[in-house]
């Protein structure tokens, strides 16, 4: 899938989540946490950020270079390590996060919103992950 149908289905699901929370009567703080993680899972620490010039690997800027060791470790795109799972996302935050949790700082924040942010992460690497396998094997999206 090109970049510009994953920003899509990114942003289709975090609406769909909103649409979800109000429906169900449970917009919160803990699913503003997940419409944000999912937002930004889907755009800046998405499966692709394995590719140096991929749209989230851009939108990175300045910081881009910050990647270019996952990108080593990740070897190949579409690699087990980016692509599988939540092991791809676990890695990716831990990667991004590292100073949070070696130094505490994650105690600050309440274990709900991270919880949130955390699962909406995981959210839009499976949404990247289908849209991958429908464009592969059914030519949907490409």
């Amino acid at each position: 899938v090109n970049g510009k149908n994953h920003d899509k289905w990114t942003l289709n699901t975090s609406l769909s989540l909103l649409v979800l929370s109000v429906a169900t009567n449970s917009f919160g703080w803990g699913a503003v946490a997940l419409m944000i993680g999912n937002t930004f899972g889907g755009l800046w620490l998405s499966p692709d950020l394995d590719l140096k010039h991929s749209r989230p690997s851009q939108r990175w800027w300045i910081f881009g270079w910050y990647w270019d060791v996952y990108r080593a470790i990740c070897g190949k795109h579409r690699s087990g390590i980016s692509h599988t799972p939540f092991v791809g996302s676990t890695g990716r935050l831990l990667y991004l996060f590292w100073p949070f949790l070696a130094f505490g700082w994650i105690n600050q924040i309440p274990s709900h919103l991270i919880q949130g942010f955390v699962v909406g992460v995981f959210i839009s690497e499976i949404v990247h992950l289908i849209c991958d396998t429908l464009a592969d094997h059914l030519g949907i999206g490409k």
